[in-house]
């Protein structure tokens, strides 16, 4: 049976930091989600739907898990807020203390606005940040900054284990 929900918590470089900052939820099944929320597939194409954004990022972020988990067992995941509510929807501490870093966006256009916060956090933690992605609905990967990349959503899918 799988787990109905997951609780992500906040990332910060100290154990101490880290308790205190709030869990965030993913449900487990998008589509349950959806349907408790009362919207339909169709209505998430409207980019103004408020709820489009959250549900693509617990979309993804339940499909990384799923593949993380087979792929290096012993990831840890968390979501990152800072002080001034700088945000990244998910980050992924490897076995050996790198991190990589992805911001879910939910349109088909990228600018380096977007992975700003990225960019800020690979800067504060210098060699430990791995990679950056921001991840999102159009067809090409990108180039952003320096360890960081905008990639495709469908490219994560080829990353599944056969």
């Amino acid at each position: 049976m799988t787990t109905p929900a997951h609780q992500f918590t906040g990332w910060a470089g100290g154990v101490p930091a880290r308790a205190k900052r709030r869990p965030k939820i993913h449900l487990s099944d998008t589509r349950l989600a959806a349907a408790i929320l009362g919207v339909s597939a169709e209505s998430l194409d409207d980019p103004a739907n408020p709820c489009r954004g959250p549900l693509h990022e617990s979309f993804v972020v339940n499909g990384l898990r799923r593949q993380a988990s087979a792929l290096e067992p012993g990831s840890r995941f968390y979501h990152y807020r800072d002080s001034r509510g700088r945000e990244i929807d998910l980050l992924i501490e490897r076995p050996d203390g790198r991190i990589i870093a992805g911001d879910v966006k939910a349109g088909s256009t990228v600018r380096p606005a977007d992975a700003e916060h990225l960019g800020r956090l690979r800067d504060t933690i210098g060699d430990r940040f791995e990679q950056g992605l921001l991840l999102y609905t159009g067809e090409r990967p990108l180039s952003v900054s320096e360890r960081v990349q905008a990639l495709p959503l469908s490219r994560l899918w080829d990353l599944a284990p056969e």
